[in-house]
């Protein structure tokens, strides 16, 4: 009786209990809906001290039992957990069931037939995602025989099974589900039966190992990035039945070059076979579209036939088939034509061509070349733009490397982005007066393009639209252009109304008119040996000078204020020395990071604080001289500059710095063996602040005494001081010699001493 009365309240007490509540029985946590127990979690936060996780298939939650069939959202996501048991009553694992268990190495199963019918909410919630390797009853998988009783295989089932090498599916399976086999790299082989209609988005994606393959005759599409990334896959027949190839579903199968495509095709999606070897294409009278990049990087493509119903061809369809020489359009497609044998496709309503090749000729009645026609025509080494033409799409000549002639029409009136980007083989170009824009990177890296002309009527030159070009040398602007000039044969263009110079070439002179240098002015400009930046400069710009051979530089002083953006001078490897006048008052974060071969460097009197990085990684340095107006130094702005051996600081307070302003890569601290000269008189307050206390020499000097500043410790400067102190005249900044803030006596005393031992 008293067991059945326990019984019965532990039933009720079950009974009153929320269907969310977690309880723990040995070491899991379970909830209870329906009369079946999901698992939720572990005991710890699922930290599982023995690596080992056994999910029973029953649990006894105060005398009652219930099967276990689920594994809760985000249940297990312990770094402990290497293997897992799965049993076969469980039917759904939840989001994230075994998130970030990154060291789970085995999942252990009974039941192939129950493993297939799993619901998995998402990859995470399979743990084969992460521990690769599956087994069916002690045994490793490797030969996955799919059982007759399974009509579809769920969305991420095998995903990651890197110990599977064959997949045998039978006859009665309807569906494959998305990521079902996604990254089984060691599947050699696939035979999809003809009971298959559906085949998921990304199901067998970056099976690497993946040679042969079978497709069922009763799928109608072919879905996003189903085999992508196939490497070994080398040839495709693709069933009549199909009609949609959607995109990236073939791309980057790095061995195909056989695809037969059948009589009822309709559309091929965006880069559905981009990096494929395919050597020759037949495509069906049925295709009406093919995608943006659907083959492009197909760089073993010879010859192009488009057939007389496709009415949609998306930019770059064909980008980079650098071995393309023969384009034929069937001459009753009314949406496009190869004209006049032109090899190559125009949109006959625009009079676009939208894609060329080697041996195109372009025609004389075309108005616009599009978005990528000629990217990465290697083997075109002459270009003649009709004057019909009053467009160049992006990109559209791109990696041309052998162009070394190009003619732009007098009509032309706008050159896109990046349109000859890369085209290593010009020297010269000139912009003709009927163009008005020039886009962001149009004549990127042209490297060696020694001569340009910008014509009268351009009044939009893009971003980096020259950067990398760094062989040029001379460069006119129009003397009719109202937006840019060339300026005393600087051999830059300036924009006139802003006086800020764009971009200069590599002999480069700034007239002193210019009061900006613009960001990425110089930027890469190797043929960059020595500049002099003048006076009315008032700001230079974000890497300006990056990474340039820029050897000998000046910065003149003026009365102007002088601000420095950050990586100005980044990586001017060449650079040997660099004085900031007083008239640059800021430097941005890493403006003079890894100038390998600077040996001194010199921060004048109108900089109060030092970024970040400043003077980072210049190895060779070996002379530091710090304005007195100095009074912060930021985060590793000397760092690695472990040859350093002389350093002054002039500032008569000891700046405020990072602890690892002068740290070395491997902490050697011979740095602080070098000479620190400061103030005569504030030598105790640096001993006594770090980090210059690390400093084991520490030297006072004189900072003034040059009261008429003619460079010289004379009689005349003595005279001069005497009589200022007596008279309570005056006193220049100079009249302070030990750098105590005040001139007195004490000072009279020391110019004394310095005149004598400058003798």
């Amino acid at each position: 009786m008293k067991q059945k009365l326990l019984a019965f309240f532990a039933l009720a007490l079950m009974a009153a209990l929320p269907a969310s509540a977690d309880i723990e029985v040995d070491g899991l946590f379970y909830s209870v809906y329906n009369n079946e127990a999901t698992v939720t979690g572990q005991v710890n936060g699922g930290q599982n001290p023995g690596g080992d996780l056994v999910i029973p298939d029953t649990v006894d939650i105060y005398g009652r039992i219930y099967p276990v069939t689920a594994i809760g959202t985000n249940a297990f996501h312990s770094d402990n957990i290497t293997s897992v048991d799965i049993p076969r009553t469980i039917n759904k694992m939840y989001f994230g069931a075994f998130i970030n268990c990154n060291k789970l190495e085995r999942v252990y199963i009974h039941d192939l037939e129950a493993w297939c019918k799993i619901t998995f909410n998402n990859n995470w919630a399979n743990p084969l995602y992460y521990a690769y390797h599956i087994y069916l009853n002690g045994e490793e998988l490797s030969d996955l025989v799919i059982p007759n009783s399974i009509t579809q295989i769920n969305n991420w089932a095998f995903i990651n099974g890197l110990s599977i090498t064959s997949v045998t599916l039978p006859n009665t399976l309807k569906s494959i589900g998305v990521e079902a086999f996604a990254y089984c790299e060691n599947i050699e082989s696939v035979v999809i039966p003809n009971s298959v209609d559906t085949i998921g988005s990304f199901s067998f994606r970056s099976c690497k190992n993946m040679k042969s393959l079978t497709l069922p005759n009763n799928i109608k599409t072919i879905g996003q990035c189903t085999f992508e990334s196939c490497w070994e896959l080398d040839n495709v027949v693709i069933p009549e039945s199909v009609t949609v190839i959607d995109e990236h579903a073939f791309r980057n199968c790095g061995k195909l070059a056989n695809v037969t495509f059948p009589q009822g095709l309709t559309s091929i999606g965006n880069e559905a076979f981009n990096g494929c070897p395919i050597t020759s294409l037949e495509f069906p009278n049925s295709l009406l579209k093919i995608g943006t990049f659907a083959f492009a990087s197909c760089q073993s493509l010879e010859s192009l036939y488009i057939p007389r119903n496709v009415e949609s061809i998306g930019n770059g369809a064909f980008a980079y088939c650098n071995e393309l020489t023969s384009i034929v359009v069937d001459s009753n497609n009314q949406y496009y034509d190869s004209r006049g044998d032109c090899n190559a496709v125009i949109e006959t309503s625009s009079n676009t061509l939208v894609k060329g090749c080697n041996n195109t000729v372009i025609p004389n009645d075309i108005v616009a070349i599009g978005t990528y026609a000629f990217y990465a025509c290697q083997g075109l080494t002459s270009v003649d733009i009709p004057n019909t033409v009053v467009s160049i799409g992006t990109y559209a000549f791109w990696i041309c490397n052998n162009l070394a002639h190009l003619n732009l029409g007098n009509s032309l009136v706008t050159i896109g982005i990046g349109a000859f980007g890369h085209c290593v083989g010009l020297t010269s170009v000139v912009i003709p007066n009927s163009v008005t824009t020039v886009g962001d990177r149009a004549f990127e890296s042209c490297k060696y393009l020694a001569d340009l002309t910008i014509g009268n009527a351009v009044d939009s030159i893009g971003k980096q639209s020259f950067t990398g070009c760094t062989g040029l040398m001379n460069i006119v602007v129009g003397p009719e252009n109202p937006k840019y000039d060339s300026r005393d044969n600087c051999n830059a263009f300036i924009e006139t109304s802003t006086n800020t110079l764009l971009f200069g070439g590599g002999n480069a002179t700034i007239p002193n008119t210019v009061t900006t240098i613009a960001p990425k002015a110089f930027n890469l400009m190797k043929s960059l040996r020595s500049i002099v930046i003048p006076n009315s400069v008032t700001h230079i710009g974000e890497m300006a000078f990056f990474n340039s051979n820029l050897r000998d530089l000046t910065i003149l002083d003026g009365d102007n204020e002088v601000t420095i953006d950050q990586q100005a001078f980044q990586y001017c490897g060449e650079l040997l020395a660099v004085h900031l006048p007083n008239s640059v008052t800021s430097v941005g974060q890493s403006a003079f990071y890894a100038c390998n071969k600077l040996e001194e460097f010199t921060i004048g009197n109108g900089l109060t604080v030092i970024s970040d990085k400043m003077v980072h990684n210049c190895i060779k340095l070996s002379k530091l001289v710090i304005g007195s107006a100095v009074d912060t130094i930021g985060i590793e702005a000397f760092y690695n500059c472990y040859r350093l051996t002389d350093i002054t600081c002039l500032a008569i307070t000891p700046p405020r710095a990072a602890p690892d302003i002068f740290t070395y890569y491997y902490a050697n601290p011979s740095i602080y063996n070098a000479t620190l000269s400061v103030p005569l008189a504030t030598v105790e307050a640096y001993r006594a602040t770090y980090p210059w206390s690390e400093f084991t020499n520490i030297v006072g000097i004189l900072i003034g005494g040059d009261i008429n500043g003619d460079g010289e410790l004379t009689v005349s400067d003595l005279s001069v001081l005497i009589n200022l102190i007596l008279s309570d005249g005056e006193l220049p900044a100079s009249a302070d010699v030990n750098g105590d803030g005040v001139a007195n006596m004490t000072d009279v005393t020391l110019l004394i001493n310095g005149m004598l031992n400058a003798e």
